[in-house]
């Protein structure tokens, strides 16, 4: 601001064209009289430097010879030069700058650069043991006890941590560097500065207290919410009207040879004879004889009802009916305890509402291993099809996760720029952790998706030759709508790895989306050649390919009548649905669970395709017997979380309902999938 002062007094009158650019470009035109620029200043402090940067389309907005270019120098491709007049500055402050392309920018444009990280440095220099990286330590109280998992952090660098157990913490930073306590609210509070190995304790106050403890609660209430089984399937236990009581195959010893003693004594209130006490005595009661209610039916037959898999079995009886004394013992032992997967004891009689005056006695569900994993055929016509299982209500997965106290943070803002500003600041202390910027994605993608992928696009800044994240900038320009972004993303990636399809059918949607059809058509012109010259096309890469020629004929064909189309694109397919997931990284293997609408699920796995298609899917959903709600899931089989190195495994999820007719609908979605083997909610759709 110093070095503008001065400019502005040497020009005192001028007119001022200012071009803030990142992954948008603002234009403002300002007027400097006097040499009072103190508007401009205003902008200037007020900007907020977020996001990739990319030189391309700035030139065509330059309206002077006369150009001062701020920046660090760091575009995406090193081809990306900003084309400037020549005699320009190029300013520069940042420590984190490119210095070699923005010598060579300066030197094609014959401008100078102004460095500061070099001119502003003293004779002398700083001492060079304060510039050396040193340990330092501290604690964190809440009152009288210590403060654990609260964040620590050294402003302006990139080392954080969290407290433990004791509240103790340890970083690394330089001398003099400030040291910040972060709450889960965005309180800051500094211990102080780096003058040698240990900082004062730091007291958080009630409000501290009271704000963790409200958080840590709601966690705990979350996770000791417990589901139990009942005729109508899983429900929350706080919720029912009626006493019930459950075990698992956990609870059931592997010595048991009877289904009767897999219950035994487990469940209080619950009687059950071993052996018959009337006739053959090697016929066993078990089950058929099981009193839950007592002997209070004025028929004196007391037995509750058994349920296996949902199928009511008859009762033994030895009541009156109609003035006569029955005796019928029923054999249960047609039940392999080793089968059974849970059992459900319903005591009350609201709970037998189901089964009417059958279960008036109460009721026994069984639930076998053979119904909940019942296996079926692979799909003859596939050749990489998927596995079928019986699906019951209980078995949905719920794809949730805990939140970190960053989203919490974002959660507890009251408007989106209110949570911009505190991402801003959460920023400085996580600013080179990527499972950062996909948390900060995952929130304001459905509030703000321009926001979002401003917020994504820092991956591909930061990791400008990783494939993996540029990849994942790529997915999220394309969700986004910023096809003008996707399709540079996509360049890049193409000089990274020229011989993957997948890119170049990204890049014709790119150019799809941004209206350029010849230049969609070339590309899958050339698709289409190659799969005739012979190259090796997977079942899921013609699938894509088919895809996007018949995105292209509905888009473009009426607009560009002399361009051919392929004959075998020529007859428009129509589907109830198309799904295609693409992921990030290969290193993964996927699986992808299709829940259908008719209770049962789908498993596709990635593992089981050839590598040149373990990173995408393509399928297909027509049929009267799709008709209803759809739920899809996904996991992985790699590293759980998302640091120590580990790239985050991120999918893309398209949908086109009706595909290929006049109603086509097409909905895009970013899903981060952080934990291995753990299924996470991709899509719910109803067809």
């Amino acid at each position: 601001m110093e070095w503008l002062a001065q400019v502005f007094q040497r020009q005192p009158e001028a007119q001022v064209q200012l071009l803030r650019f990142g992954t948008e470009i603002k234009e403002d035109l300002l007027a400097v009289r006097q040499g009072d620029w103190s508007t401009l200043e205003e902008m200037l402090r007020a900007t907020i430097y977020d996001g990739a940067t990319t030189y391309e389309g700035l030139s065509e907005r330059i309206g002077s010879e006369t150009v001062y270019l701020f920046t660090d120098g760091n575009p995406i491709t090193d081809t990306d030069i900003p084309d400037l007049p020549r005699g320009s500055f190029i300013v520069v402050s940042s420590p984190m700058r490119n210095k070699a392309f923005l010598e060579r920018t300066a030197l094609l444009h014959r401008a100078r650069v102004v460095d500061f990280n070099r001119e502003h440095k003293t004779e002398a220099g700083p001492r060079a043991e304060d510039q050396e990286d040193m340990a330092v330590s501290g604690k964190v109280w809440f009152g009288n006890r210590p403060a654990e998992g609260v964040l620590v952090y050294v402003q302006n660098s990139g080392n954080w941590t969290t407290t433990d157990a004791g509240g103790t913490y340890a970083l690394q930073g330089k001398h003099g560097d400030t040291v910040v306590v972060r709450l889960a609210n965005g309180e800051e509070i500094r211990p102080g500065t780096i003058e040698g190995p240990e900082l004062p304790p730091t007291f958080l106050d009630d409000k501290a207290i009271a704000l963790n403890e409200v958080v840590l609660t709601e966690n705990r209430l979350e996770e000791a919410v417990e589901q139990v089984r009942t005729p109508l399937g899983v429900r929350d236990k706080r919720s029912l009207g009626y006493a019930v009581a459950e075990i698992d195959e956990s609870d059931i010893s592997q010595i048991e040879v009877y289904a009767d003693e897999a219950l035994g004594t487990k469940v209080p209130g619950v009687r059950m004879p071993g052996r018959n006490g009337w006739g053959d005595p090697e016929t066993r009661a078990g089950f058929s004889r099981a009193e839950i209610r007592g002997r209070n039916t004025f028929s004196l037959n007391p037995y509750a009802l058994i349920v296996v898999d949902g199928v009511p079995l008859s009762r033994s009886n030895t009541g009156i009916e109609r003035g006569n004394f029955n005796q019928t013992i029923e054999n249960f032992d047609i039940v392999d305890p080793g089968n059974i997967a849970s059992i459900t004891v319903l005591k009350g009689l609201a709970a037998t509402n189901v089964y009417g005056s059958e279960g008036g006695n109460g009721v026994i569900l069984i639930t076998t291993k053979t119904a909940s994993y019942r296996k079926g055929a692979e799909a003859a016509s596939k050749q990489y099809g998927p596995t079928t299982q019986v699906l019951e209500e209980r078995e949905v997965p719920k794809g949730t996760r805990a939140k970190s106290s960053f989203v919490l943070a974002l959660e507890s803002a009251g408007s989106p720029q209110e949570a911009y500003t505190k991402y801003l600041g959460w920023r400085e202390v996580r600013g080179d952790d990527p499972a950062f910027y996909l948390e900060a994605y995952d929130f304001f993608a459905p509030v703000d998706k321009r926001l979002a992928f401003r917020v994504l696009s820092n991956l591909a800044e930061t990791h400008p030759e990783d494939s993996a994240y540029l990849r994942i900038a790529a997915m999220g320009a394309s969700v986004s709508g910023q096809y003008w972004w996707a399709e540079r993303l996509n360049r890049k990636l193409s000089l990274l790895d020229p011989e993957d399809p997948r890119i170049q059918l990204d890049l014709s949607r790119a150019m799809a989306g941004q209206g350029k059809a010849r230049e969609a058509h070339a590309i899958l012109s050339k698709l289409e050649t190659n799969r005739l010259a012979g190259q090796p096309f997977t079942e899921h890469l013609e699938k894509y390919l088919t895809r996007e020629w018949t995105d292209w004929v509905r888009r473009f064909h009426g607009q560009e009548p002399t361009l051919q189309i392929p004959a075998r694109y020529g007859q428009t397919l129509t589907l109830d649905a198309r799904l295609s997931f693409e992921w990030n990284t290969k290193d993964y293997p996927v699986s992808i669970r299709f829940v259908h609408p008719k209770n049962h699920y789908f498993d596709w796995k990635s593992r089981e395709l050839p590598p040149e298609s373990s990173a995408w899917g393509e399928f297909e959903i027509y049929g009267k017997d799709s008709q209803g709600a759809w739920l899809i899931q996904a996991s992985h089989d790699g590293p759980s979380g998302m640091k120590n190195g580990h790239v985050p495994l991120v999918m893309r999820a398209s949908l086109v309902l009706n595909f290929g007719t006049p109603s086509q609908k097409v909905l895009e979605k970013l899903v981060v999938l952080p934990d291995a083997e753990r299924y996470t909610d991709v899509l719910r759709f109803r067809l």
